[in-house]
């Protein structure tokens, strides 16, 4: 099975537009840009970044702070404490992957060896508990929403089963969102709830108890809006209707789901040494 990836608008870590079908093509840990320039930015130009043809990476006046959570997709909250100039400091990054390499699939292994090559980038993981939430079945008599529905696909298994008819606009097995819309067909709740987290500002553990498969779609209105591309929105992707609830609600009135606050254990990315880089 092929690996789908929209284009990525915008911030990169404040997607606008990311589909990517379940793919069991195994991540490489070893790869590396062949070409990076990195330059302090000191102007007030918004921070974007992107995907170009070419297997080209830019990113436009980015804090290095956003790059290691990119780098090692973690929530602000999981990050350990770092030098206050990783966060205030901003910088143009331009890079390109190595022939062969897919940039959308391979982008975080990128990522990871550009902070170690030219930040001097150093960390571990330790788990810690943490403020979370939990999503749960919001009815006492468990009934769903009507935008959460049992899928006929298993797109994690290995090939993934997919129905005998489909419908070739709507890929049985895709994961994505936009601004203020999350879908997500063929995989488990505990895959949708990872979606959830970086809206939601916290790791979201699937305490639903529904098992197998699930086709979701959920629009809500964002607490923040993310910057806008220059251009506009790209074709095919439109910003929620004014009256979308806010995410919280959305999730019940929709799909019959909760976010609850509780405590968990998290995965939490602690930096041992960041240095500011040699710029070209």
């Amino acid at each position: 099975m092929t690996t789908h990836a929209s284009i990525a608008v915008g911030l990169l870590w404040v997607t606008l537009a990311v589909s990517v079908a379940h793919s069991q093509v195994a991540v490489p840990t070893d790869v590396s840009f062949e070409v990076v320039s990195i330059k302090r930015n000191t102007s007030t130009t918004a921070s974007r970044g992107r995907l170009e043809p070419g297997g080209r990476y830019a990113a436009v006046s980015v804090p290095v702070f956003q790059i290691v959570r990119q780098a090692y997709d973690v929530l602000e909250t999981q990050v350990g404490p770092v030098p206050d100039w990783v966060r205030s400091e901003r910088y143009d990054i331009l890079a390109k992957a190595p022939e062969g390499v897919e940039l959308a699939r391979d982008l975080r292994p990128l990522l990871q060896s550009l902070l170690k090559a030219r930040f001097q980038f150093e960390s571990h993981h330790e788990r810690r508990e943490l403020a979370v939430y939990e999503l749960i079945v919001a009815r006492a008599d468990r009934r769903l929403g009507r935008d959460l529905q049992e899928s006929a696909a298993d797109c994690t298994a290995n090939p993934p089963v997919l129905p005998a008819q489909r419908d070739a606009d709507e890929p049985p097995c895709a994961q994505y969102g936009t601004i203020g819309r999350r879908i997500m067909r063929g995989f488990p709740l505990s895959r949708f709830a990872q979606m959830l987290a970086g809206e939601a500002g916290r790791v979201v553990f699937d305490k639903t108890g529904l098992t197998g498969t699930w086709n979701v779609q959920l629009e809500y209105t964002p607490d923040r809006m993310p910057p806008l591309p220059d251009g506009g929105l790209p074709p095919g992707i439109s910003l929620p209707a004014p009256d979308a609830p806010n995410l919280f609600t959305a999730i019940e009135e929709q799909l019959g789901l909760k976010l609850v606050p509780a405590r968990g254990i998290v995965d939490m990315l602690i930096v041992e040494r960041i240095e500011r880089p040699t710029e070209d």
